[in-house]
């Protein structure tokens, strides 16, 4: 048995986010945000003692002390979530918005009516994110991207196939068609990254995924449309 294993080097992220307003549900990236410029970056934490503690360090390493902001955010209570939403509303606009958070539980437990990982990390990170969506409209992709002064062909490949896959996703909710997606990590030779169409292929149970999927989100909606009706309505 042959066992390959991959590091992968992150690079440092150096782009420059001034003027920008940026929210994160985590602390572990706002330390970069605040590095690269940010106007503001709002903290979102159940702990605000300790968010504050992270805001501190923050400053201290990066030596600003006017970027960062706490905002109390218990994903385990849906009330939180609204009233977090509630309060980015009066923002003038959102540049950023990062769902970093999540739980990890090995015990047993509920959360307003839900298992308390699926409360948090999936129930209320999505609600939270429909919320929020309003504040995060963008111009049109594709007109965006014809804009020849603020292309990044650097990354325009990278792009690319990002747009590819999303659009798979939309054929399948809307013409209830099923494309095979089989991802291959090491593509080092053109040899190797042949063989993942053919992988994809040989895969004889897509059509049952992406029932599931559709039958996931069905369910998701549901629960999200009983915590607050209409939050659906612009997907």
């Amino acid at each position: 048995m042959q066992v390959v294993v991959v590091f992968l080097l992150f690079f440092n992220p150096c782009r420059v986010f001034a003027d920008q307003i940026i929210i994160v549900t985590g602390s572990n990236v706002i330390r970069h945000f605040a590095r690269c410029d940010a106007k503001k970056v709002i903290l979102a934490g159940r702990n605000v003692a300790a968010a504050e503690k992270a805001k501190q360090s923050i400053e201290k390493s990066t030596g600003r002390t006017d970027v960062g902001e706490v905002w109390e955010l218990d994903l385990a209570f849906y009330a939180s979530v609204k009233a977090f939403a509630e309060c980015v509303s009066k923002l003038p606009r959102i540049d950023v918005f990062l769902e970093n958070a999540g739980i990890a539980k090995v015990n047993f437990s509920l959360a307003d009516g839900h298992e308390r990982t699926i409360t948090v990390n999936v129930i209320s990170i999505s609600m939270l994110g429909l919320l929020l969506l309003p504040k995060l409209k963008s111009p049109n992709t594709f007109e965006a991207l014809d804009d020849e002064k603020n292309a990044n062909m650097k990354t325009r490949y990278l792009t690319s196939k990002l747009l590819e896959v999303l659009y798979p996703g939309f054929v399948t909710r809307n013409w209830r068609l099923t494309p095979l997606f089989y991802e291959i990590g090491d593509c080092t030779t053109s040899e190797v990254g042949g063989r993942t169409p053919v992988a994809a292929a040989t895969v004889d149970n897509g059509a049952l995924r992406a029932f599931k999927a559709q039958n996931m989100w069905t369910e998701l909606k549901e629960i999200l449309e009983k915590i607050l009706s209409g939050i659906t309505r612009s997907l």
